[in-house]
């Protein structure tokens, strides 16, 4: 008796251990919208079904993709592009988390509950993930909406922020902030330079670099204002 639970035993741990984790779905089907000068491109596995949405504000676009397993539309998520952002509220948290696709976002989470909403940190312009899925369906869907997110396309050919500030020749350091933002309606990116003195952190240089990176312009130089 003994011998046929210890051999039980055994099996199960042996199965149990060469289950792993579950393979990550293939994202055959593709979901994109655009408008002006944003755009989102989301690959989507087969069983999974999307829309667009699409709304004006400012005279800019402010609209993005919804999609949902097809048999549980209520478990959508947004990507959309925004034209401007902010968060508020008590019991706030954040944390800066890189994909396993490579992007990098910012989630945002209140008074304890699990993060619902999502920033595109790297991208041009201010893009968001918004997720409505209850505890069940988190369990069941939460990889595979992160996988999908994790390779988001966002604002087409135009370069990452991460790369404006590289060609500006600066490093973010303990004496140095760099500011970077997408100007949509002009195609450039904004990248401001803060550098620490006895008072703290000063603009000290601003540069703008054109969308495809070919260019970069210095537009604001302290020294230039000092007098003679």
């Amino acid at each position: 008796m003994k011998q046929r639970l210890l051999t039980w035993i055994l099996c199960l741990t042996t199965l149990t251990a060469c289950a792993g984790p579950a393979a990550p779905a293939a994202l055959t089907e593709t979901a994109q919208w655009q408008e002006g000068g944003a755009s989102i491109v989301l690959s989507l596995p087969e069983n999974w079904s999307w829309g667009t949405i699409e709304e004006k504000a400012d005279e800019l676009p402010d609209g993005g993709i919804r999609f949902f397993p097809e048999d549980d539309p209520e478990a959508d998520t947004v990507v959309r592009f925004t034209n401007g952002f902010g968060v508020c509220g008590t019991g706030l948290e954040t944390e800066r988390i890189t994909l396993d696709g490579g992007n990098k976002v910012t989630s945002y989470a209140w008074d304890g509950s699990k993060p619902s909403l999502y920033r595109f940190n790297d991208a041009p312009g201010d893009y968001l993930a918004e997720l409505s899925l209850d505890d069940k369906q988190r369990e069941q869907y939460l990889d595979t909406v992160m996988q999908i997110l994790g390779t988001a396309q966002l604002g087409g050919d135009v370069i990452r922020a991460s790369t404006a500030i590289v060609l500006t020749g600066y490093t973010e350091d303990e004496g140095t902030r760099i500011l970077p933002e997408y100007d949509m309606e002009r195609g450039v990116w904004v990248v401001e330079i803060h550098i620490k003195k006895n008072t703290g952190f000063r603009l000290w240089y601003t540069y703008e670099v054109s969308a495809d990176g070919k260019s970069v312009i210095k537009t604001y130089d302290i020294d230039a204002e000092k007098e003679p």
